[in-house]
């Protein structure tokens, strides 16, 4: 269903995945787009001062930031908390797309680029049981 639902947006969309909420229509690179004015107007890209020297956030850390927020979902899991998951799974997209947008990532193409070569992969690739 995925593959055939992202095909479907990306015909539509041009490579942009929508999904449309009421009159609202969400893509990824909108959510990218709110989450990176959300950090400049709340002061997240402006350099922390350190031991007298200024420092700016890095891609690594902002990577660090998203594995904080999946080891926050697999704890909400763990606790079977399944308000704080949802949450905490919407933070690993926010923080995925505020990262992809600032790197100038077409993240609505590249998923769709992804899930087409997914989609073509054989059963269980790889040998891998999960």
């Amino acid at each position: 269903m995925w593959p055939d639902l992202c095909r479907r947006v990306a015909v539509r969309r041009k490579s942009e995945l929508c999904v449309s909420v009421g009159e609202l229509e969400v893509t990824l690179r909108k959510i990218g787009l709110a989450a990176f004015e959300h950090c400049l107007s709340h002061g997240f890209y402006l350099p922390i001062k350190r031991e007298g020297q200024e420092i700016r956030v890095t891609v690594p850390e902002k990577l660090c930031l998203i594995h904080a927020e999946v080891s926050e979902a697999l704890e909400a899991y763990r606790k079977q908390d399944d308000m704080n998951l949802a949450e905490e799974l919407a933070d690993v997209i926010i923080r995925t797309c505020e990262l992809a947008h600032s790197l100038q990532i077409d993240l609505d193409a590249e998923v769709t680029r992804k899930m087409e070569i997914n989609n073509k992969r054989e059963f269980r690739h790889g040998g891998k049981l999960i």
